[in-house]
Order: structure tokens, then C-alpha cells, then sequence
């Protein structure tokens, strides 16, 4: 499906969007990707206080790919973005 303009205001780009709480204590909305410019369904799920369970889909989540994302500590998280 087509991107949903993936720019915040503050210059930043927003990658989750539409998030709403789901039955199952999950999260689902959608992920943009920008390697291919093309947004898509997720699941988000909390897998302990510093990692998240992260399944793009198209369709059903049956037909997604679960990716483990941690949390970056707050020291270095502002070191990325410096020049």
C-alpha cells in the first residue's frame, strides 16, 4: 500500500503510525519501510522491559516476519543523531 507521509512536523521521519491497542495485549498499525517507500501492517509486542517484538505483514499476520527490536540506552540515543 502506498506510504502515508512518513515526515513528522519536527523534521524526523515517523516510521509507526495508527496505533491502537489489540485484544491480545499487543499493538497493531502500520510500519513504513523506506528502503521500498511502501507502508505495512504491524503487530508490536513488548518482549520484557527492553525489547520489542516487531511483525510487518500484508494480509493476515500469519504471512509476516517477527524482528526483534531493542531498546537503545538513553546515553547513546542522542549520540546517533549529532553530525
Amino acid at each position: 500500500r502506498p506510504a502515508a507521509r512518513p515526515f513528522a512536523p519536527d523534521g524526523g521521519m515517523r516510521i509507526l503510525t495508527g496505533l491502537r491497542a489489540s485484544g491480545d495485549g499487543a499493538l497493531t498499525g502500520d510500519i513504513y519501510n523506506r528502503e521500498n517507500a511502501k507502508t505495512y501492517s504491524v503487530q508490536l509486542t513488548m518482549d520484557g522491559p527492553q525489547q520489542m517484538l516487531v511483525r510487518p505483514y500484508v494480509g493476515i499476520p500469519l504471512f509476516g516476519k517477527t524482528q526483534l527490536w531493542h531498546r537503545v540506552p538513553a546515553a547513546s540515543a542522542g549520540a546517533e543523531a549529532r553530525p
